[in-house]
């Protein structure tokens, strides 16, 4: 047992030194929280390009999301829908079993598309937090679990 401790000590330095095998190609993920009084426009912009945006509006107690496009679906799919885009859509959690929502994003007219899942409640009346998947690959739906 010691010997193998002393491996798992030894190529512990490492682990982070690798890109994730799990992470498919031209997908970036990251997590987020938006203060949605100080203008709640999420930018998808790194070093290699920018890839579009969306909009998070508050009114009235909802959160609503905004993008060029936006399909809303119960669980957690890999592929973006082809069609059925709406402009907004309200925000939230899960449906009525506790399915998890996700919304699937066009980020603009390229398209470029993105996976949003809200991870938490609005946070002293304006913050909302959540996970975000980006297809940097034009055209491409593929996002990944």
């Amino acid at each position: 047992m010691k010997r193998y401790l002393s491996l798992l000590c030894l190529l512990l330095p490492f682990v982070g030194c690798v890109e994730n095998p799990l992470q498919p190609p031209g997908v970036k993920h990251g997590t987020e929280s938006c203060n949605l009084n100080e203008g709640s426009l999420y930018t998808f912009t790194f070093p290699d390009g920018d890839y579009g945006k969306f909009h998070l509006e508050y009114s009235n107690g909802y959160v609503y999301i905004q993008a060029n496009g936006i399909v809303r679906t119960s669980g957690n799919r890999n592929i973006a829908p082809e069609e059925e885009y709406l402009t907004c859509e309200l925000f939230e959690w899960a449906d009525e079993e506790g399915c998890p929502y996700y919304y699937f994003l066009k980020t603009d007219d390229t398209p470029y598309y993105a996976k949003v899942h809200r991870t938490g409640d609005i946070t002293k009346g304006i913050t909302v937090s959540f996970e975000w998947w980006l297809q940097t690959e034009a055209g491409n739906r593929y996002l990944g679990m």
